[in-house]
């Protein structure tokens, strides 16, 4: 197949020549005349690139073609295309794909070839622009699709190379149609306002000194519960005691914790495994104040973090008659002594 990018071309085989005017080719058999000229394939025209890709791989998107049969892609340095880093033929209905590229600014040739081997003219230069410094962060808390029992929640992530400031939204839709706050920061977390119950997404980019911002991070969402409120009760006649919450979902299993101290160092009760939202506590716990927090299971096995913990108080009661019998016992034990 001959072929002419450009001007006029005398095509001569077996005694007779044509003429190939610029985007028109010929085949050319052995002992046979030249085919008769024919119009090459159109070249390629409806293809986007974006002002600067921000991150690899990169994918671009091949126009369907009637009668196309693939794409001949070629990716150089200079505007020319005399300097080539890329090539490959893309069978029509496929994208562009570039894994392996350097930041910098390239230029794009894509020439297509129909089913009878003709090949278009080149469409392109096309300019293209890769950086992916600073490249966009990566969050270390949370953790995605946690739970919060606290209004204000903290995000934190990780310092992206030659970042000097970071720029956050908070929205309360995975679209980020509704930003809830947005902020320009040099520090590597932010701490949320109060938020209403609901679940929330967060994202992050870098800047570069000279003012390059990076694409979006991952979204990362956390949902903010509302505490269950905690019935202490009171205690039966036998003297135990039942605690009832709210419950937290269908087949939820809970843990329960007692303590005398905030931090739960010293825990006195614990209970692991309750099928109801209740417990009931049979065992003495002397009197006094303590600390009583609850948490739930998770699907998968996890548990959510503990709820903010609340106070309750254990009173001394009435002296019982097991409390009698063993003080008459203790008295006549003294006499006979």
């Amino acid at each position: 197949i001959v072929e002419t990018l450009s001007g006029t071309v005398r095509l001569s085989a077996a005694g007779q020549a044509v003429a190939l005017h610029q985007g028109e080719g010929s085949r050319v058999v052995d002992g046979l005349a030249p085919a008769k000229p024919r119009l090459l394939p159109q070249a390629p025209k409806s293809i986007e690139l974006q002002p600067v890709y921000k991150a690899l791989p990169i994918l671009i998107p091949l126009p369907a073609q009637p009668g196309i049969l693939s794409y001949r892609v070629r990716l150089t340095k200079d505007s020319t295309g005399n300097d080539p880093v890329w090539e490959k033929l893309i069978n029509d209905g496929n994208s562009i794909r570039l894994d392996a590229l350097a930041d910098g600014k390239y230029f794009l040739f894509i020439t297509a070839i129909n089913k009878d081997h003709y090949e278009s003219l080149p469409h392109g230069p096309l300019p293209l622009s890769l950086r992916t410094v600073p490249a966009a962060p990566f969050f270390s808390s949370p953790r995605n699709d946690s739970l919060s029992w606290e209004e204000k929640v903290t995000v934190k992530w990780l310092e992206s190379a030659d970042a000097t400031a970071y720029q956050i939204d908070l929205s309360d839709d995975k679209e980020f149609h509704h930003i809830i706050a947005s902020d320009s920061l040099n520090t590597l977390s932010y701490t949320t306002p109060s938020l209403a119950p609901g679940t929330y997404y967060f994202r992050v980019r870098a800047v570069a000194a000279d003012g390059f911002i990076s694409r979006d991070s991952l979204p990362l969402s956390w949902k903010v519960m509302k505490p269950a409120p905690i019935d202490m009760g009171s205690p039966s006649k036998d003297g135990h005691l039942t605690i009832q919450w709210a419950p937290a979902g269908e087949s939820a299993a809970y843990e329960l914790q007692i303590a005398r101290d905030h931090a739960f160092q010293d825990i006195v009760y614990s209970r692991q495994g309750l099928t109801e939202p209740s417990c009931t506590i049979n065992e003495y716990i002397d009197p006094g104040s303590y600390e009583l927090r609850i948490r739930f299971a998770l699907e998968g096995g996890e548990f959510s973090p503990w709820m903010p913990s609340q106070k309750m108080v254990i009173e001394a009661g009435p002296v019982g008659t097991e409390h009698l019998l063993l003080v008459a016992s203790f008295l006549a034990l003294i006499i006979l002594l």
